[in-house]
């Protein structure tokens, strides 16, 4: 891959690099697989730092070079949340977090058995290990030519205005290694029962992130002061069996499935701050920045019937009895246990029904279905509290509430010889929407900026797609998905300002269309075009779409691809172009600009 870069003032070429091999055999009733994936990645920069909520500078603040004027898409808040700068306002850059660099290799085995013609067993085992580093840049030099780093912006201006200092130029190793456990079971057990059940654990052997304060060139980096973040210890396991009879008791007009499920997450956050930020030195003054945690676990039972009633016509109701447990949650502020909360346990019932009619005509497919669904809090929005380098703070909530959901859809298909016509109508009540508003403290008219539970968001939606293959008997392959959407909250006690707006990162349009051109039997040439709108960022809808970081802006990419394959397509060359237009789009951090990329591969 390979992308010209021109953001966040640097212009350079960023480079991608990925190989893929695998090897699968069988001997009688074993089968193996193994694969080794690589993936060597440079990437764009993500964060410009920037001064914004600017003042007039004094007289006597020298002027520098380099920096970039824009306008800021959000507003500025102060402590108790009020607006002291409205979005628009004059924003001015003065560097960036750098470009990333990742380095990523994942090994995977796959064991397989057939205990019966009908029934397979397999083991799969995976281990995964990932580098990513970056350093920050200043964009500014002073009137000598000298570089200005984080720790000295404060004593310039530039275009007319004092800048501010920044811990946005530092550097940033992270290290992280994983490993994974699965298996499974699938088929037919006796008579005609089958069953499906997966059993998997997933755990994070180490994730470390150091980062510094300053860049190492900054003359504030000293002996390299910063932080050291660790999820060593997280993790999660989870056990699901489904049992299934397509002739429920003898009878072929009904089906039954029902099963349990279980998921267990462990979620384990300690910032450490550093002395020394090169040797891995702890602070003798507070080596604990802070330390936090927690589990979570869900029990549920599901049952569902289908019975097809009449011809072209069935029914399905079901049912998932859910127990969902939130424990062990630890939040420590420092070594010395000062400021420490440890949340409270808590365990909730919940039974979500659900049920679907459909009627199937000859080509045509109508199904209506309706359903309660729960999406609870993960761990890290429960008890993911930790402090960042650049001093900003995230406080996760361990009172959030499950999101209540109740969830309809109207479908109607109808297929072609050569491909089908899909509409889907949806209209959805989520009560407790988790995001991070302003809230205000119990007892207090401060506001706060905390995940919380957004009272009621109502989202009604149309879904249209299309799939057709050689369209008029020609060479052209033609696929078409349109979504619209309206998410607004209509209802939120905690902060009833709210009201009425557009629930965040809920695009009203949304579209991908992908032709693709046969030429001859060897080679495909395909044009793709991904649109989506403007979006929101937080409940308030103060931001505004203006194409700077922080921003959510829409985006229009245009892609294309050719592929050649050779050796009766047992080997293939590609080459392509994503976002050929060179379209710079924003959610919150910059998008990748044009992308060239080739690629080639053989099965033998």
């Amino acid at each position: 891959m390979l992308q010209p870069n021109d953001t966040s003032g640097i212009n350079t070429n960023l480079q991608g690099f990925k190989t893929f091999g695998s090897y699968s055999d069988r001997f009688d009733k074993f089968t193996t697989y193994f694969s080794y994936n690589h993936l060597e990645n440079e990437g764009q920069p993500m964060s410009p730092v920037v001064s914004t909520g600017l003042g007039n500078p004094s007289s006597a603040l020298p002027t520098t070079t380099g920096a970039r004027a824009g306008l800021n898409p959000l507003p500025i808040y102060s402590g108790t949340g009020i607006i002291t700068t409205p979005s628009g306002a004059p924003m001015i850059q003065t560097g960036s977090d750098g470009v990333t660099h990742t380095n990523d290799d994942l090994y995977k085995w796959k064991g397989g058995y057939a205990i019966t013609p009908e029934l397979n067993t397999n083991l799969v085992l995976a281990y995964n290990n990932m580098e990513v580093n970056k350093v920050g840049t200043s964009l500014v030099t002073n009137a000598a030519g000298q570089t200005v780093w984080g720790s000295q912006l404060a004593n310039y201006s530039a275009n007319g205005y004092a800048l501010q200092n920044s811990t946005g130029m530092g550097k940033s190793d992270q290290l992280r290694e994983t490993f994974t456990v699965g298996w499974g079971l699938n088929g037919r057990i006796f008579g005609k029962w089958y069953n499906n059940t997966n059993v998997s654990y997933f755990d994070i052997l180490n994730d470390t992130i150091k980062a510094s304060s300053y860049n190492p060139n900054d003359p504030a980096y000293k002996t390299g002061a910063g932080t050291i973040t660790s999820m060593a210890g997280a993790g999660w396991y989870q056990v699901a069996t489904k049992f299934n009879n397509d002739e429920f008791l003898g009878r072929k007009d009904l089906s039954f499935a029902t099963g349990y499920e279980y998921q267990h997450a462990t979620m384990r956050k300690t910032v450490n701050t550093l002395s020394n930020y090169s040797t891995n030195t702890l602070s003798s003054t507070a080596p604990i920045s802070s330390l936090s945690g927690g589990t979570t676990d869900t029990n549920a039972l599901f049952s569902q019937i289908s019975w097809r009633f009449l011809k072209d016509w069935d029914a399905t109701p079901g049912v998932r009895l859910e127990h969902w447990v939130a424990s062990d949650g630890l939040y420590q502020k420092s070594t010395n246990m000062t400021g420490s909360l440890n949340p409270s346990d808590r365990a909730v019932n919940n039974w979500a029904p659900k049920f679907s009619l459909g009627y199937q005509p000859g080509n045509w497919k109508f199904r209506y279905s309706v359903a309660k669904a729960y999406r609870y809090p993960v761990a890290d929005e429960l008890f993911g509290n930790s402090n960042a380098v650049n001093g900003s703070v995230s406080i996760a909530n361990s009172t959030l509430k499950p999101e209540d959901g109740t969830h309809h859809n109207l479908l109607g298909e109808y297929d072609f010889e050569n491909g089908y016509v899909r509409l889907n109508l949806f209209h959805e009540n989520i009560q407790n929407a988790i995001y991070s508003q302003y809230i205000y403290q119990p007892g207090s008219s401060v506001l706060s900026s905390m995940l919380s539970s957004v009272g009621e968001v109502q989202t009604n939606g149309l879904d249209i797609s299309t799939q057709f293959d050689r369209v008029l008997k020609s060479n052209f392959d033609v696929k078409v998905n349109t979504t619209m959407l309206d998410s607004t909250i209509v209802a939120n006690p905690l902060n009833t300002a709210y009201v009425g707006n557009q629930f965040p990162l809920m695009p009203h349009f949304r579209t991908n269309m992908l032709t693709t051109y046969h030429y001859g039997k060897d080679l495909d040439m395909s044009v793709g075009t991904r649109y989506t709108s403007s979006m929101k960022e937080y409940p308030d809808n103060k931001d505004t779409q203006l194409t700077y970081f922080g921003a959510m802006t829409e985006s229009i990419f245009v892609d294309l691809k050719s592929t050649y394959h050779f050796n009766n397509r047992k080997g293939h060359v590609s080459a392509g172009i994503d976002n050929v237009n060179g379209f710079q789009a924003y959610q919150y951090h910059p998008l990748a600009q044009r992308t060239y990329f080739m690629q080639v591969g053989y099965k033998f």
